[in-house]
C-alpha cells in the first residue's frame, strides 16, 4: 500500500500534463512547422514547410533561359557540327526570304496598276540611276525613289494622265512636308531619267523617258527620223 500511495502523485501529475496539452506529443519522425498567432482570431496558423529542390545532376547541361541557336548549338554540338548546324540554318533563312520575296511579287502583280495594256509591267523589279550635279537619284518603278542615300518616297501608284509615277511619304524634311517626286514619262529611243527639279521645298519632279510612252504617231516620227540620219530609208521600204 505505501508503494501505491507514493506512485500515485507521479500519476496524477501526467494526467495533468495530459490533459493540459490536449493531444499527446508529435512522433518525432513528422516534420516540423512554424506557427504564428493572427491577429484577429488569436488561433496559430502553420505555415507550410519549405521543399527543397532535388540535386542538379552534374552530368545534364545547362542552359540559360534566353539561349538562341547559336548558344543552344555550341552547348549541344561540337565545332563541326555547329558550322553544319549553322550553315543549315542559314540555308532555311534563305529560302525562308526568297518565298516571302515570291510571294510580295505576286501579290504586286495582281494588285498593282501596271497601265493599259500592262505597258508598264516591264519596269517592275527594275532601277535607273543618274547622277545630277552632286547627288545620285535612283527611280525604281513600283518601288522607291532615292536622292544618294534619302528617301524621295515609295510608289504610291499612277497619275490621272496615266503617264506619270507618284511616289509619296518620303523622308521628313526638315521644318518641311516628307519628300515626293513625280516622274512624268516621255517618249524617247530608251528608258533614261532626265532632269530632276525641286519646284517646291522637299516636292521634286523628273523626266524619265521611255519607248514605252510614244504613241503610235511618234514612233513614225522618230522612226522616218533616224532613217534620215542613216540613209536607210529606202532599204527599209524595199524590204
Amino acid at each position: 500500500r505505501g508503494t501505491m500511495l507514493a506512485s500515485l502523485p507521479s500519476l496524477r501529475a501526467g494526467t495533468r500534463r495530459r490533459t493540459v496539452s490536449g493531444s499527446p506529443p508529435p512522433p518525432a519522425s513528422r516534420r516540423r512547422t512554424t506557427s504564428t498567432t493572427t491577429p484577429s482570431s488569436g488561433r496559430p496558423r502553420l505555415s507550410s514547410p519549405r521543399r527543397r529542390s532535388p540535386p542538379r545532376d552534374p552530368r545534364t547541361p545547362s542552359f540559360p533561359s534566353s539561349a538562341g541557336g547559336s548558344t543552344l548549338s555550341k552547348k549541344v554540338f561540337g565545332k563541326d557540327e555547329q558550322q553544319m548546324v549553322q550553315a543549315e540554318l542559314t540555308k532555311q533563312k534563305n529560302e525562308l526570304k526568297r518565298m516571302e520575296d515570291e510571294l510580295k511579287r505576286l501579290r504586286d502583280l495582281t494588285t498593282l496598276d501596271f497601265g493599259e495594256n500592262n505597258q508598264f509591267l516591264k519596269f517592275y523589279g527594275q532601277c535607273f540611276k543618274k547622277v545630277i550635279e552632286k547627288y545620285t537619284y535612283e527611280i525604281c518603278p513600283y518601288g522607291q525613289a532615292k536622292q544618294d542615300h534619302t528617301s524621295l518616297g515609295n510608289f504610291h501608284g499612277l497619275g490621272d494622265d496615266r503617264k506619270t509615277f507618284l511616289f509619296t511619304n518620303g523622308a521628313k524634311c526638315w521644318n518641311g512636308p516628307n519628300r515626293s517626286i513625280t516622274v512624268t514619262l516621255k517618249c524617247g529611243s530608251k528608258n533614261e531619267l532626265g532632269k530632276v527639279a525641286e519646284p517646291s521645298v522637299c516636292e521634286y519632279v523628273a523626266d524619265f523617258t521611255t519607248p514605252v510612252a510614244c504613241e503610235e504617231s511618234e514612233l513614225e516620227a522618230k522612226l522616218a527620223e533616224y532613217r534620215a540620219l542613216t540613209g536607210k530609208g529606202e532599204a527599209h521600204d524595199e524590204l
